[in-house]
C-alpha cells in the first residue's frame, strides 16, 4: 500500500535518506526546522544539520570498525546526494524535512509525500536536473524520472511529484503543537535530537487502519477460496482482530508518539516518547510519582547476567494495564485470557519488582535448563502473595487451553497442557520456610520444531519461593546456594543494581526517576554462546573485559510515557569485530568464497550499489 503513495522517483529519494536518517548527527536542535512542518501533516521525519553528520559518523564508524565492513560511512552526505541525484545547490549546513499525508478520499492512488531540501543557491539546485530557476514551481528530473515539481521558500527547496502538495506548502508553526503532542516526558530530548519520526497515532488509525483491514480481509478470502489449512486461516482472523483492537487504542487512546535518535561519541540514544488523550482508558494507567525502581534491582545478586530490570509498579495502575493487555489480545485469542483467569489476586499483591536472568553454567544447559532467573516482588502482604501463586499454579495443573483461535470446544484441535507442584514448606533457610513448585508446559511436537524458547519452556523447570518481610523471592533453579543470596541481598541492597558498570550506565544513560529501568549484559549473552560455539568446531567469542550494559529507562509523567534507551559504541565494536572474526574464518575455510568483506585487500562493495 505504501508503494502507492509515492512514485519511483520518490521511493528512491527516500529509501536514500531513510538510511541517512538513521545515521544523522548535529548539535542543533530540531525546533527551527519544526516550525516547517505542515499544520495538516500526518507523519514526518525531520532532521538537523547535515554537514556535522560526516564528521561524527566517520568518527563512529573508525572508532568501532564500521568503515571496514561500510566504507560509505566515511561520507553519508555524499553518498546520500549521489544515491538521490542532488548535483549542485544544496546547503549541507541546513535541516532536511520529509512529510508523509495519508491518501484521501480524493487522491487514494497520488503521491502524498513531500521533501523539504536546504538550498543555498535555488538556481543551481534546479537547474542542475532540467528546471526553470524562474518559474514559480518548475518541473526537475530526480533519479532519471521526470515527475518532480520544486519551488522555492524560506531557504528550502519543496519538492514533490504531486503538484497540488507544492503549491499547497506553507509552514506550520508546529514546533509547540507538536512537543505538546508527544506529551511533557518526552519534550525535552526533542532539543537535543538528531533525528526525529513522528506519527499523527489516532489519524493514522482512523484513516490508514480501515483499508489495512480491509486488505488483510481480501487476503483471507483468498486464502479460503484456495483451501488454505484451517491453521493458517485461524491465525490470519486471529491477526486481524488483534490489529483491529490495537488501532482502536491508537485512535481512541493515543495523541502523538515518536522517535528521537541523537549519536553520541559513546553511542547512540533512542527516545520513544507517546501522548496520551487526557481522560482516556490508557491515560488513566500512568500514575506518576516517585519510583524506586533503581533501588529494587540492588536486591538481586550480582552474579554474570543476560538481562536485569526493575519496575516500581506503584507509579502505574498495573491491573488496569493487565487487564486492557489480557482484553485486547484475548480478542484475537480466547486462549489469552483463559490462561490469565486468575492472575488479578497476584497483581495486586505486587507494588514493584526486580528480575535478573543469569549466565546458566554449562551443566544446566547440557540437561536443557537455560532459564536462570531470579525475581524479587515488593509485595503489599508477602503471604498473600505466595499464597495467591499458589492458588493460580493449582488452577493451572492438569489445565488444557485450545491454541489456535475459533477451535474452542474443538475435541481435536491442537492443545497447550500445564501440568505444576507445590510444596509448602520444602526447605528452612534460617527462619524463611520456603515452598519449592515445578512447572511444566506441553506443547503439540509439531509447534516445537523450530521454535527454540516454546522448546526451553516445554521442557520445564523447577524452583523455590520464599518470603522475608515485605519481599517474595522466586527462582527458576533449585540453586539453594542462590536462594540464600538473595534472601542476604534483601537487607543488605548490594546486588547487581549497585555494581558500578550499572551504576555508571543508569547514571548516563537512564532518565531520572524511572518506572522501569533495563541492562542488556552482551557479554553475558557472548560467555553463554561460547559454551556451544567450540561443538560446532569455532573458537570462542572474545568478549572484552568490560562492555557498557545496553539500558532502557521508562519515565510517567502527566498522561504521558517515554523510553529512552542506548545503545553503546564498545558493544557496536564488539560485535563488529565479532562479525570480522567470522568473515576471516570463512574465508580461511574457503578460499574460493568472496565474502561480504570482499576479496583479501579489497574494500567490500557499499550497499548503495
Amino acid at each position: 500500500m505504501l508503494k502507492r503513495m509515492y512514485p519511483k522517483s520518490t521511493a528512491a529519494l527516500v529509501g536514500a535518506a531513510m538510511m541517512m536518517c538513521t545515521s544523522m548527527v548535529a548539535q542543533a536542535d530540531l525546533n527551527e526546522v519544526l516550525e516547517k512542518v505542515p499544520a495538516d501533516s500526518d507523519m514526518f521525519v525531520a532532521v538537523s544539520n547535515l554537514a556535522e553528520m560526516n564528521a561524527k559518523i566517520a568518527k563512529m564508524a573508525e572508532q568501532t570498525g564500521l568503515a571496514d565492513l561500510s566504507p560509505e560511512m566515511l561520507d553519508v552526505l555524499g553518498q546520500f546526494k549521489m544515491a538521490a541525484g542532488l548535483e549542485a545547490g544544496v546547503n549541507d549546513n541546513g535541516s532536511m524535512l520529509f512529510v508523509i499525508n495519508l491518501p484521501t478520499e480524493d487522491n487514494k492512488d497520488g503521491d502524498r509525500a513531500y521533501w523539504l531540501l536546504p538550498v543555498n543557491d535555488y538556481d543551481a539546485f534546479v537547474t542542475s536536473m532540467g528546471g526553470n530557476a524562474n518559474a514559480a514551481i518548475t518541473q526537475i528530473t530526480l533519479m532519471d524520472e521526470n515527475d518532480t515539481y520544486v519551488k522555492q521558500i524560506d531557504g528550502y527547496a519543496v519538492m514533490s511529484s504531486n503538484r497540488e502538495l507544492v503549491e499547497a506548502y506553507k509552514p506550520g508553526n508546529m514546533a509547540t503543537k507538536i512537543k505538546a503532542r508527544i506529551g511533557k516526558a518526552g519534550q525535552k530530548y526533542v532539543d537535543s535530537a538528531d533525528v526525529m519520526f513522528f506519527i499523527d497515532a489516532p489519524r493514522m488509525a482512523e484513516e490508514f487502519g480501515p483499508m489495512l483491514i480491509a486488505e488483510i480481509q481480501q487476503e483471507l478470502n483468498r486464502s479460503m477460496e484456495r483451501s488454505a489449512p484451517a491453521e493458517q486461516i485461524q491465525q490470519m482472523q486471529a491477526g486481524q482482530l488483534m490489529l483491529t483492537s490495537m488501532l482502536r487504542v491508537a485512535e481512541e487512546d493515543l495523541d502523538g508518539l515518536a522517535v528521537l535518535a541523537e549519536i553520541k561519541d559513546d553511542g547512540i540514544s533512542f527516545a520513544q516518547p507517546t501522548g496520551f488523550k487526557a481522560g482516556s482508558e490508557a491515560s488513566k494507567i500512568l500514575l506518576g510519582g516517585k519510583s524506586n525502581a533503581a533501588s529494587l534491582l540492588g536486591k538481586v545478586p550480582a552474579n554474570p547476567y543476560l538481562f536485569a530490570a526493575s519496575v516500581d509498579l506503584t507509579t502505574m495502575d498495573y491491573l488496569k494495564l493487565s487487564d486492557l493487555m489480557i482484553e485486547t489480545v484475548g480478542q484475537a485469542n480466547p486462549m489469552v485470557a483463559q490462561m490469565y483467569e486468575g492472575t488479578d489476586a497476584i497483581i495486586e499483591q505486587v507494588e514493584g519488582q526486580s528480575v535478573a536472568m543469569y549466565v546458566p553454567d554449562q551443566m544446566a544447559l547440557v540437561a536443557g535448563n537455560f532459564l536462570n532467573q531470579v525475581t524479587v516482588y515488593k509485595a503489599k502482604d508477602a503471604d498473600k502473595l505466595i499464597a495467591a501463586t499458589k492458588a493460580y499454579m493449582s488452577k493451572l495443573n492438569g489445565a488444557e487451553f485450545n491454541i489456535m483461535p475459533g477451535t474452542e470446544g474443538d475435541l481435536n484441535a491442537p492443545k497447550m497442557s500445564f501440568e505444576t507442584e507445590w510444596n509448602d514448606k520444602a526447605l528452612e533457610l534460617g527462619d524463611v520456610d520456603v515452598a519449592q513448585y515445578a512447572f511444566t508446559m506441553q506443547m503439540p511436537p509439531e509447534m516445537l520444531q523450530g521454535n527454540p524458547m516454546a522448546m526451553m519452556m516445554g521442557s520445564g523447570y523447577s524452583g523455590y519461593m520464599a518470603a522475608k518481610g515485605d519481599y517474595v523471592v522466586q527462582t527458576t533453579t533449585l540453586d539453594q546456594a542462590l536462594l540464600s543470596k538473595v534472601l542476604e541481598n534483601l537487607d543488605k541492597n548490594n546486588g547487581l543494581g549497585s555494581e558500578s558498570a550499572i551504576v555508571n550506565a543508569r547514571k548516563a544513560y537512564i532518565p531520572a526517576n524511572s518506572t522501569l529501568e533495563g541492562y542488556v549484559n552482551l557479554g553475558g549473552i557472548a560467555d553463554m554462546a561460547n559454551m556451544f560455539i567450540p561443538m560446532m568446531g569455532m573458537p570462542p567469542v572474545q568478549v572484552p573485559e568490560a562492555l557498557t550494559p545496553i539500558t532502557i529507562g521508562v519515565v510517567v509523567d502527566e498522561n504521558s510515557s517515554v523510553s529512552v534507551s542506548h545503545l553503546p559504541a564498545d558493544n557496536v565494536k564488539f560485535i563488529v569485530d565479532a562479525a570480522k572474526s567470522v568473515m576471516m574464518m570463512q574465508q580461511q575455510m574457503m578460499p574460493g568464497m568472496q565474502g561480504p568483506m570482499g576479496e583479501p585487500g579489497q574494500a567490500p562493495p557499499a550497499p548503495f550499489y
